[in-house]
């Protein structure tokens, strides 16, 4: 069973990266200590794999983990070439909070990307727009927590969508006028037209 962490990451493959396969804990094959490495994340896309490794610790990685992290970085390339030879293959590790320390034992890896910090975060914001715009399920729970989220509201709307409130006294006007050249009054809500929100008002 994946991890909330494992499953943001394969969110970014699939939708974002385009990988027509997500792969979770993959072990390599072969019994002894080769197979007891396991794989977190694996996409595959038609002209690429991206072989991740991902650590959520959210009070940040220690020296330690970093260290593992190193040793099996080997065995993802090694299952990478055995596996994918005809692939571009990208190698990534996955984590929201990384110090100095840690991060220089990874940075001393060639070949390997580092998503973390800031990076880490503006991926999460790129699954987050995705989120408000997508309603279809992509069999991703993690990224289904977004898309509820995202929907979340703690003002009552009207049917155009925006806050009661902006609308003022009057409420939303857009269901009596006919059109924007009517000799309606008031504020008229120009949602297809302004998604922000924005209102318009119409004079005589």
């Amino acid at each position: 069973m994946p991890e909330v962490g494992e499953l943001v990451v394969g969110a970014y493959l699939q939708l974002v990266r385009n990988c027509r396969f997500v792969l979770y804990n993959q072990r390599p094959e072969g019994g002894g200590i080769e197979g007891l490495g396991e794989l977190d994340v694996v996409g595959i896309a038609d002209d690429a794999v991206y072989v991740c490794e991902v650590t959520t610790h959210i009070l940040g990685m220690d020296v330690p983990s970093a260290r593992r992290i190193a040793k099996k970085f080997q065995r993802q390339k090694k299952y990478a070439s055995g596996h994918f030879k005809d692939h571009e293959k990208v190698f990534e590790i996955w984590s929201p909070v990384i110090a100095s320390g840690p991060l220089a034992i990874l940075r001393a890896l060639p070949g390997l990307r580092i998503v973390c910090n800031e990076d880490y975060a503006r991926r999460i914001a790129v699954l987050q727009n995705r989120a408000r715009t997508m309603s279809s399920q992509t069999g991703n729970d993690a990224f289904r927590l977004m898309q509820i989220l995202a929907r979340l509201r703690d003002k009552p709307r009207c049917s155009c969508g925006h806050d009661i409130d902006v609308h003022g006294a009057r409420g939303c006007s857009i269901r009596i006028a006919e059109d924007f050249s009517g000799s309606g009054k008031g504020i008229l809500c120009q949602c297809s037209q302004r998604p922000e929100g924005l209102l318009r008002g119409l004079k005589d």
